[in-house]
């Protein structure tokens, strides 16, 4: 899948249209606390795709969580 940067921790698939958030923008934009183990968990369970593509762009950030973070779904994300 092929992603286009909206945001920083926000992007869209170029092939369906469908929005992605990391967590971290998520609680950002939408005031909503939300746990990354959690968060992972309940997609595998629920049998929604996310991948590990989302790069993080603050080096502070990178020194803690690495490279790249997950990316979810806008919409099933406002479900939880």
């Amino acid at each position: 899948m092929k992603y286009e940067r909206i945001d920083n921790g926000h992007y869209i698939c170029i092939d369906s249209g469908i929005e992605y958030m990391s967590t971290w923008k998520f609680e950002k934009t939408y005031h909503k606390s939300l746990d990354d183990i959690l968060t992972a968990q309940f997609a595998k369970k629920d049998l929604i795709y996310f991948e590990k593509t989302c790069p993080i762009e603050f080096e502070g950030a990178r020194k803690l969580y690495g490279d790249f973070v997950n990316m979810y779904p806008v919409e099933w994300l406002k479900t939880l």
